[in-house]
């Protein structure tokens, strides 16, 4: 067995362990649309017989807890009426005569995905006025080649740039990402290529992709003649967290010809800004050794709105689905209300007996 390919967890007290279990991994992916079934599988080694316990977060990012019946090796999740930019924590918990162990912690994300939505614009050498609640950095620029800071094609992690979000209880909205480029871009197709932006939420070092969007196909950058301007990414409005760090990168198509430089700050005014290389699908930011520099750009943020999503899901159940805050309910709508603790967006409720009036409150 390759060790390095799996977390293994193992009894101290003897030479030969009773009990090792490996990291969950998902099939099809870990990054599935709405709607896919996905399966999730421990394998565990040791003395038979095993005894398996699921648990999950709920989408919360908080605690895990378990989840009814979930008692196999395998554990079958169809995301219908999972949210788009939702991610998922799942871990198991296995136990034979020597003792019970915790698997790591994985991550199944649904994410924000709309592969005709971003639009992709040149909009010249000079950098964009930063809106009221933007996040930005706009000086400092260079054309040289710090570790970390370029795009080549076909390179899988893309550079990307990490961020935090402001503190305003109802989150906010991204409308816009403006990305200085730093010249020298030789080798470019000269038809044309699509471009991708993907947005990516953060923890700790490590990233879960949250939105992936396409440029039009045909998006040309001329060596030598707009390779050092700024570009920017529109046709869409991504929900984001309050005091929470995201990521984006840019990138180009698969098999795509040329490679693009990014400008950079050596300064690092942006405080806890780095540019880092995220992988495609999420996992761990790499960071090259010369993390003084980050990257020069411009982030168009509205403030958000909270908003209590209804749908019906059949077998006479409604889901109910928020962004931020706690869910508040009531058999009248005067009142009184009161917090019902057990509920995490999305959160199922089958309808009976009495009415039921829902809203949230934003903490």
């Amino acid at each position: 067995m390759d060790i390095q390919s799996v977390s293994l967890h193992a009894t101290p007290d003897s030479n030969v362990p009773n009990l090792i279990v490996t990291t969950p991994s998902f099939t099809p992916s870990n990054v599935v649309s709405n709607g896919t079934v996905v399966t999730v599988a421990e394998t565990a080694y040791g003395v038979a017989p095993f005894y398996y316990q699921w648990q999950t977060d709920g989408g919360s990012g908080g605690t895990l807890t378990n989840i009814p019946s979930a008692n196999a090796s395998n554990l079958v999740v169809n995301t219908t009426g999972y949210p788009a930019g939702s991610a998922f924590g799942y871990d198991v918990i296995v136990t034979n005569a020597s003792g019970s162990i915790t698997s790591a912690v994985v991550t199944l994300a649904v994410p924000l995905v709309n592969s005709t939505g971003g639009i992709l614009t040149d909009i010249g050498a000079t950098a964009p006025t930063p809106g009221a609640y933007d996040i930005a950095q706009l000086t400092g620029a260079q054309a040289g080649s710090p570790a970390g800071l370029n795009y080549y094609d076909n390179n899988n992690p893309p550079a990307g740039q990490t961020f935090a979000t402001g503190n305003n209880a109802s989150g906010y909205v991204l409308n816009t990402v403006a990305i200085k480029l730093a010249g020298g871009s030789g080798g470019l197709s000269v038809n044309g290529q699509p471009y991708y932006l993907r947005i990516y939420s953060v923890s700790g070092s490590s990233a879960v992709l949250y939105a992936t969007y396409e440029s039009q196909t045909n998006f040309v950058l001329t060596a030598g003649a707009n390779d050092a301007d700024w570009v920017q990414w529109s046709g869409f409005a991504i929900p984001l967290k309050a005091n929470t760090v995201y990521a984006y990168s840019f990138g180009d198509q698969p098999g795509g010809a040329g490679y693009v430089n990014l400008a950079s700050n050596g300064a690092n005014p942006y405080a806890g800004g780095r540019i880092g290389m995220v992988p495609i699908n999420g996992g761990a930011i790499g960071f090259g050794s010369d993390n003084v520099h980050d990257g020069t750009f411009d982030l168009g943020l509205s403030l958000g709105t909270v908003t209590l999503g209804a749908k019906n899901i059949g077998g006479g159940q409604m889901q109910l689905s928020w962004p931020t805050g706690v869910l508040l309910q009531a058999t009248n709508v005067f009142g009184p209300w009161t917090i019902n603790t057990s509920a995490t967006s999305p959160y199922t409720v089958t309808p009976a007996g009495s009415q039921m009036f829902y809203k949230i409150k934003v903490q």
